[in-house]
């Protein structure tokens, strides 16, 4: 169950709507504030989730191979892979260590014929207007039987709605998603208090940014090789994390 101090669609219907003095009642504005207020939502979460690599939006997903098969479709939220893919526990096998695609086609120039994956790489399938950019895996070998392979990714996410309120991030990033939202709608409609409505954003982000990273600081860190990883695995087989980023708000480096 989700904090019942979660900020959710209908909150941010109310607050921008009491700031644009449409009241808090927004079942009856007209459709024309609704919208105004509801792209509103969609650029402030856009800017928000566009404006740092926050590890909430990297969820772990597996896909499992079929045999003979090399090409394979990734899910329709599907925005990037982070690091490798890897096989199951005690296999003792090697990530499957992502590659750039053309490496994967410079490999199939020869017939290796099927085994277990080594490399994946990430591309774009064609474009379609009707259903968006859209992405598939490309693993050489072709899997002999059926693998599953677990891998990190970015998810692209979707507009909020009564069916789908809660925006990810949760409590802890509510007063920020508040913020920026907020400061969307100002930009739009109220330009003259827009900047004021940015600080007030930049104060909340620098916030947010602190408590994603001291959510997931490991306990050890240090160069791969040094300490507890020195294991006797080539650091280019381990699998990467989510990297960690350096962004300056107002000034101040996080």
């Amino acid at each position: 169950m989700e904090s019942t101090l979660s900020v959710d669609y209908g909150y941010l219907l109310e607050e921008i709507g009491f700031k644009a003095g449409y009241g808090r009642a927004h079942a009856d504005w007209p459709s024309q504030q609704r919208l105004d207020v509801d792209r509103a939502i969609d650029s402030g979460l856009r800017r928000f989730y566009q404006g740092y690599p926050w590890t909430f939006l990297h969820p772990v997903t597996t896909l499992v191979t079929v045999a003979n098969t090399e090409d394979y479709n990734l899910p329709d939220d599907f925005g990037g892979m982070d690091g490798s893919m890897t096989f199951g526990q005690s296999t003792g096998w090697i990530s499957v260590r992502k590659v750039g695609e053309g490496k994967i086609r410079s490999l199939r120039q020869t017939d290796y014929g099927t085994g277990r994956p080594q490399y994946v790489a990430i591309r774009p399938r064609a474009f379609n207007a009707s259903v968006g950019h859209r992405f598939e895996a490309l693993l050489w070998p072709k899997a002999d039987t059926a693998y599953t392979l677990t891998y990190r990714y970015h998810v692209l996410l979707n507009k909020l709605s009564e069916a789908a309120p809660f925006p990810p991030g949760g409590m802890l990033h509510g007063e920020t998603i508040l913020a920026v939202c907020l400061w969307a709608f100002c930009g739009m409609y109220i330009a003259d208090e827009a900047e004021q409505a940015k600080q007030d954003y930049l104060e909340r982000l620098a916030d947010s940014i602190e408590i994603d990273k001291n959510m997931n600081t490991a306990d050890f860190s240090g160069p791969y090789g040094a300490g507890e990883h020195n294991i006797g695995i080539n650091a280019d087989d381990l699998v990467t994390a989510p990297q960690s980023y350096n962004v300056t708000v107002k000034g101040v480096q996080y």
